[in-house]
């Protein structure tokens, strides 16, 4: 039992060696994390499960949901200036409950005590360099260094912030303001087509097992305008950009190690989100699944059986992890057949979850023609 708990509590006690060090003296060394340590389905029972389906009620749902265990804000974009040059982008929030509940009994102690820690992960892709930079930031909720709240939206960790206006639903424009030592981003972000409802109207079962899912939605193309700056160089940008919101206790069942994740924007202005999860033999998982979106926004769910994915590239990062970086995607009831492919083949994040994320290019299988751009995941390698 004392092995289990130590596995289990693992994340979380990682976080707080982090969060214990101070401005004078490096954090202790750690081993980074696997997604499945924290998505896994160890979750505390004193959190709130996802068991069936609810109305999601915006703005509320785009703001914090202490209950649950987990909780991100997942940015990830394609832009490009008035000469073409092109770039990707990712910006994500995540937040990791300490405890369960919104109440804080020992808040008296100390102004520093926290429930809640806050990680997040910034990018962006140079396609003409080839060069991928990154960064991460972790802190406590305490003190407001970090939160998130609604009416208006906002989320922030320090000075990494997503704020809507004030307004009787979602608050477009949202500005997204994340300035890092070699790197910015200042984007205006507006959503052109309805909220996208992923999974069964927005519970998204991960695996059979009580409780292994989450509320999900996304918001498929975000028109996105503004100024990106990587190293000494400044570009007024323009581009689409993907939100994907997720939530939950527990997710990844016992035999489940990572996941494949594709949110593809097509020049005709279609979507496709589709998330392959892996068994630890590699196999696809049953609960795998994703949506297709028309022009109005209009969505058909996709089960695994109507998807055929096959890894076409393999790249081998420093430490080892090899990652598929170019796939062919088979949709046959939908008449797509797609080579997809990362625009840079290093665009892994060295964070303290490591995982591979980065901006890829849509090409048709039969004629070679460039169908659209799109972002990938993976995790769990």
């Amino acid at each position: 039992m004392i092995d289990k708990f130590k596995h289990c509590q693992r994340p979380i006690v990682t976080l707080l060696l982090i969060l214990a060090s101070t401005a004078c003296s490096p954090p202790p060394p750690v081993s980074h994390l696997l997604v499945s340590d924290i998505l896994g389905n160890n979750a505390n029972q004193e959190f709130r499960q996802v068991l069936e389906k609810r109305a999601l009620v915006f703005p509320k749902d785009h703001g914090p949901h202490p209950e649950y265990k987990n909780e991100w804000w997942y940015l990830t974009g394609n832009v490009h200036d008035e000469n073409g040059r092109q770039f990707g982008y990712q910006v994500t929030f995540f937040r990791i409950a300490l405890t369960a509940g919104t109440a804080n009994p020992i808040a008296h102690q100390s102004a520093w005590r926290t429930q809640q820690v806050w990680m997040a992960h910034f990018a962006i892709t140079d396609i003409k360099k080839q060069h991928h930079v990154h960064g991460q930031r972790i802190v406590r909720q305490a003190l407001n260094l970090a939160g998130a709240s609604t009416e208006p939206v906002k989320i922030w960790l320090e000075n990494w912030q997503l704020i809507g206006q004030k307004d009787s639903q979602h608050g477009f424009p949202w500005q997204l303001s994340v300035q890092d030592e070699q790197m910015s981003v200042n984007f205006s972000l507006a959503s052109h087509k309805p909220v996208v409802l992923q999974g069964d109207e927005g519970l998204s079962q991960k695996s059979p097992a009580f409780g292994n899912a989450s509320y999900y939605y996304s918001l498929s193309r975000l028109q996105t305008q503004g100024r990106l700056n990587i190293g000494e160089h400044s570009y007024q940008v323009t581009g689409t950009s993907w939100l994907d919101r997720e939530w939950g206790s527990s997710q990844l069942s016992d035999n489940q190690v990572g996941w494949d994740w594709f949110s593809i924007q097509l020049h005709d202005h279609q979507e496709l989100m589709y998330y392959q999860l892996r068994t630890k033999d590699g196999q696809a998982h049953p609960s795998s699944q994703g949506k297709w979106i028309n022009q109005t926004g209009m969505t058909q769910s996709i089960r695994p059986s109507d998807i055929q994915l096959t890894p076409l590239a393999w790249w081998t990062a420093e430490d080892g992890k090899k990652f598929p970086i170019k796939w062919r995607l088979k949709y046959p009831s939908n008449n797509s057949d797609w080579v997809i492919e990362a625009q840079v083949a290093d665009q892994y994040m060295t964070t303290l979850v490591r995982y591979w994320e980065g901006t890829v290019t849509i090409v048709d299988a039969h004629t070679g023609q460039t169908l659209g751009v799109g972002y990938l995941e993976m995790t769990g390698y």
